[in-house]
């Protein structure tokens, strides 16, 4: 609910500040290029015609780069994210007593849960203790747990962790943090516009005012 009226808010504003920038640059450019003098009225009715197709664009912009990004994690969203973090699938049956253990710990955490188990990751590079879980759907759901946290802790701190993790995947958490990130994409793709836009605007302006420079010197 928050996350939805920030994201319209955000829209909005955008959406008034572009029109209201888009007016301005009009109005520049016909007095100080075509020297055309406008009515009293203009500013107030092309802002009033332009709010809505700027908050139109940006919507689109942001709703359909949110989509996207949603759609991409979405799809087999635990274990690629896991892959692209350098996380290890444990295999199973796995060689390693602590990796035994934790595959074991996982397996009876989720039957006590009554959810599918997760596929399990180790980064074994990592040293620290921290874990992390992902996915949106059943057969995608993933649980990693570095290295540190495989050979430093007992069995019962290694279920409190995990149980930590499982409750994100019961409560829905990994999926709201899936959306969460496609609103991010969103976003930053509007930003990312709006300073495109900001940069040509100013680049034009510097253009135009070296043209006119020259021309005062000739």
């Amino acid at each position: 609910m928050l996350l939805g009226t920030a994201t319209i808010v955000t829209i909005l504003v955008l959406g008034i500040v572009a029109a209201f920038a888009s007016v301005l640059c009009s109005m520049g450019y016909m007095s100080m290029v075509v020297h055309m003098a406008q009515p009293a009225d203009f500013f107030a009715a092309t802002f009033l015609d332009r709010i809505g197709w700027s908050v139109g664009l940006s919507a689109a912009i942001v709703i359909s780069t949110a989509l996207h990004k949603y759609i991409q994690l979405s799809q087999d969203s635990g274990r690629t994210l896991a892959r692209l973090l350098g996380w290890t699938r444990v295999a199973e049956p796995a060689s390693d007593a602590g990796e035994k253990r934790l595959l074991n710990v996982v397996e009876e955490l989720a039957i006590a849960a009554g959810v599918r188990s997760p596929a399990v990751y180790v980064l074994r590079d990592e040293s620290g203790i921290n874990a992390f879980a992902a996915g949106t759907r059943d057969k995608e759901y993933v649980i990693g747990v570095t290295q540190g946290a495989v050979e430093r802790l007992s069995r019962e701190q290694l279920q409190g962790v995990v149980a930590h993790e499982l409750s994100h995947i019961v409560n829905l958490d990994t999926r709201i943090n899936v959306q969460l990130l496609g609103a991010r994409a969103g976003l930053h793709a509007l930003s990312f516009c709006t300073s495109y836009l900001i940069s040509m605007g100013t680049g034009r302006h510097r253009r135009g005012g070296a043209a006119l420079g020259g021309n005062g010197l000739g």
